[in-house]
């Protein structure tokens, strides 16, 4: 089942990450092209996340209309953030110096698209947790300027990886702190989200 084997997946990042045996984990619960019909722990759809994120019961738009799609959408995306809980759990069970070691990393949820009907990426909410007191917590922090054209200054994605780098305690060649991850994006650091 979809749920158990993200579930096993967690624990073993958990106990990996605890251990030692890796300071880096992802997991991705799916493609946002297709993925499960979710039709667990009270969910009862009939179609796919990626139908559903279109509102349409076809891939390519050309079928019916999904009325209550987006109160589906709403449900995946409660489920999701329950499964994120879970992990944050986990990391926290295991204790890391003074504190756990969910505190003493940094632990992020994303999706793919802020808006997967329109496919777009601006304004899109990352949920950081842990911090390992680099990052703010325990508050909503709006980095963009909400504009309507693609400005890859206003809140360059580019800036939050450097930042999960500098938290981590990766350093580049010669010592100094990160200020991009990659060539694309404006250089630097959020300052509003740094503690």
């Amino acid at each position: 089942e979809y749920k158990r084997m993200g579930q096993m997946q967690m624990d073993v990042m958990a106990i990996a990450l605890a251990c030692d045996r890796t300071r880096v984990a992802s997991l991705q619960w799916g493609n946002g092209a297709g993925g499960p019909i979710f039709n667990w722990d009270g969910m009862t759809n009939q179609y796919n996340h990626h139908k559903l994120s279109h509102g349409n019961t076809r891939d390519d738009n050309s079928g019916s209309a999904i009325t209550d799609y987006l109160d589906r959408l709403f449900a995946i995306d409660t489920w999701h953030a329950q499964q994120f809980a879970y992990l944050l759990g986990k990391l926290d069970g295991y204790g890391e110096g003074a504190g756990s070691l969910l505190d003493n990393s940094v632990t992020v949820w994303v999706n793919e698209l802020s808006q997967g009907r329109a496919h777009d990426f601006r304004d899109l909410p990352f949920v950081i947790a842990g911090g390992a007191g680099y990052f703010k917590q325990g508050e909503y922090v709006k980095v963009t300027s909400q504009s309507n054209t693609l400005n890859s200054a206003d809140a360059s994605h580019n800036k939050l990886l450097a930042m999960f780098l500098n938290a981590c305690g990766a350093r580049q060649a010669d010592g100094s702190p990160y200020t991009t991850f990659g060539p694309y994006g404006t250089p630097g650091e959020f300052a509003q989200l740094k503690r």
